[in-house]
């Protein structure tokens, strides 16, 4: 994949610009407050859609217990306001208006050394650099919004049967996904509506009312909408030799959506969004020579840049109901790491269970893990490789095949199971373990 500042592009084939030349001065306004949940008890009927506030991006609040990495200096992340001392920064962004939520779920750590002034320059650039990498790789990959002068997700998803033109950044993104969609084994980046229809579902007030297995016409809708991904009702065209793609989709689809009023994408990178918006930005970052540090995101996927001094990444399980390391893998510079879990902590949204079935913002077309409690992959420098590690074994239904996925890895890993969480498999190599933990090499499970 090309970096992601790729600045010398012409305009009209990349949606990606020299961050220096976009920064401007922008009057920073009151953070944005986040959409008021509202609940709902009904699936949604003919021409009353329950599907509302569709530019709010509801992935950017999946994990509040988000990875989380070790670092070897105290004070991780704490913005000092002098600029002077040695140590670690957490790299702040410019509020913009217009987009107001490009920097959700995102965050960028890096640690400086030099001088006060050079730590002062360095920060400044990498602030400058980093707000504008967040704000193209945001319009690149939004499925919902179209922008002037770009050619996004959201382009193709506006304008369904016509053909353009797309950036090489976009167009490579386009052709993984689409490579990964044809493997059929649980993603689809024809998945939009399927996946805003869980979204809304996890985030209601009372979702266990509304849930599927609860209530008959939410059951029907989700079957109908996972069928239209299944059966073959989206198709991309993708041409490498002049960067075209075309998003087709079948009438039988479109009046459907008319009848029932769903206006949510079809092209959408859903649950592997994070990993390869981390992509983007790691490669524009290493570009600018900002790679002392790590950039992560609240739905769980990490990138170590290629000379991040941090030492450990964690694998979260619990202690009762309340968050507990458990486990931790060094974590060399230049990798990627991906952890999820099925299982949600007291008050946290996005995660409850009903009739003895968990529900979590990580799942796949076959549905939502309840096999895999919490699984940490580590390892390769692509944290969309990295990340698919977990789709495929989320997507597993039974645990004999998820422990096969593991013993078949070629990363590093640690995960547990929900017939036993206090027990965590591991891929056999050194580990950091709290003491009441059971570590299982996986190649012992057979």
């Amino acid at each position: 994949m090309r970096s992601a500042a790729s600045y010398e592009m012409e305009k009209n084939q990349s949606n990606l610009s020299d961050p220096a030349e976009e920064m401007k001065t922008e009057n920073a306004p009151e953070a944005a407050a986040a959409p008021e949940e509202k609940a709902s008890g009904s699936a949604p009927k003919k021409k009353d859609s329950v599907f509302k506030d569709k530019k709010i991006r509801i992935r950017f609040i999946l994990f509040i217990v988000a990875l989380v990495i070790a670092v070897t200096s105290i004070g991780v992340g704490v913005y000092r306001a002098t600029l002077k001392e040695e140590g670690w920064y957490g790299v702040e962004i410019s509020l913009d208006r217009d987009l107001p939520y490009y920097h959700f779920g995102v965050s960028f750590q890096l640690y400086l050394t030099g001088s006060s002034n050079e730590i002062r320059d360095r920060y400044n650039l990498a602030r400058q650099t980093y707000t504008a990498l967040l704000k193209q790789s945001y319009r690149l990959l939004d499925s919902s919004t179209v922008y002037d002068g770009i050619v996004n997700l959201a382009t193709l998803n506006q304008n369904p049967n016509q053909r353009f033109t797309l950036s090489k950044e976009l167009f490579d993104i386009l052709s993984d996904a689409k490579r990964r969609t044809e493997q059929d084994r649980g993603y689809s980046v024809f998945a939009g509506a399927y996946y805003a229809f869980w979204q809304e579902q996890l985030y209601r007030l009372s979702p266990s009312d509304s849930d599927p297995k609860n209530d008959p016409e939410a059951a029907s809708m989700e079957e109908t909408l996972k069928n239209f991904v299944k059966d073959g009702a989206f198709s991309l065209e993708l041409d490498e030799s002049d960067l075209s793609a075309g998003l087709y989709v079948s009438r039988e689809y479109l009046d459907f959506a008319k009848d029932y009023g769903l206006d949510y994408p079809i092209l959408d990178l859903n649950i592997l969004y994070d990993a390869y918006r981390l992509e983007l930005l790691r490669d524009g970052l290493e570009k600018n020579g900002l790679n002392e540090g790590y950039i992560y995101t609240t739905g769980g996927v990490s990138v170590s840049l290629s000379r991040d001094p941090s030492s450990e990444v964690f694998f979260y399980g619990k202690n009762g109901d309340q968050p507990a390391v458990t486990v931790a893998l060094d974590y060399p510079p230049g990798c990627s790491a991906s952890f999820v879990r099925s299982f949600g902590y007291p008050e946290e949204a996005g995660y409850y269970e009903t009739g003895g079935v968990r529900r979590c913002p990580f799942f796949t077309l076959s549905g939502h893990s309840q096999v895999v409690s919490a699984s940490l992959i580590l390892g390769s420098a692509s944290p969309v490789e990295t990340a698919w590690t977990n789709v495929l074994l989320f997507n597993c239904s039974e645990k004999s095949a998820a422990l096969e996925k593991l013993k078949d890895c070629k990363m590093r890993f640690a995960a547990s199971f929900t017939d036993s969480e206090d027990a965590v498999f591991t891929d056999g190599g050194p580990v950091k373990v709290d003491g009441s933990v059971k570590i299982t090499p996986v190649s012992d499970s057979y």
